[in-house]
């Protein structure tokens, strides 16, 4: 894996306007995605050409909150949604509102698990009425 390190501090504003240091950058998708499934603190905040920003993520989605909302295919139903993309989802993909209600509303549904596989509401999923928008 070849991780690019900045020398020094770099920021990168995203495309909500705001401000995130960078810890690294891929030239390589697939080596950005096998960095983060071991590094699972870190995530995307901006591709910009063939280049890869990645960023540490705050466990309580301050960060990700930061990240614009893309348009992402239910992983359960299939239905089209905005969202933010997680980590342990296939590019592309999430849980839209209504799975993330049924699931959690089904027996056996354990938190810690959801959280890891699906993310975090009012970052990944459960988004405000603002945030689908932009």
């Amino acid at each position: 894996m070849k991780i690019i390190t900045p020398p020094g501090r770099l920021y990168v504003k995203t495309d909500m306007g705001t401000d995130v240091e960078v810890i690294g950058m891929f030239l390589d998708v697939g080596e950005a995605n096998a960095y983060m499934e071991e590094n699972k603190e870190h995530g995307v905040v901006l591709e910009y050409g063939h280049v890869i920003y990645i960023a540490a993520m705050s466990d309580d989605g301050s960060t990700r909150r930061k990240l614009r909302t893309v348009r992402l295919s239910c992983c359960c139903c299939g239905n089209g949604f905005r969202g933010r993309q997680h980590w342990n989802q296939d590019t592309g993909h999430g849980l839209c509102d209504s799975c993330v209600d049924w699931i959690q509303g089904r027996k056996g549904y354990e938190p810690d698990d959801f959280k890891r596989t699906y993310g975090l509401p009012g970052v990944h999923y459960k988004l405000t009425a603002d945030e689908v928008t932009t």
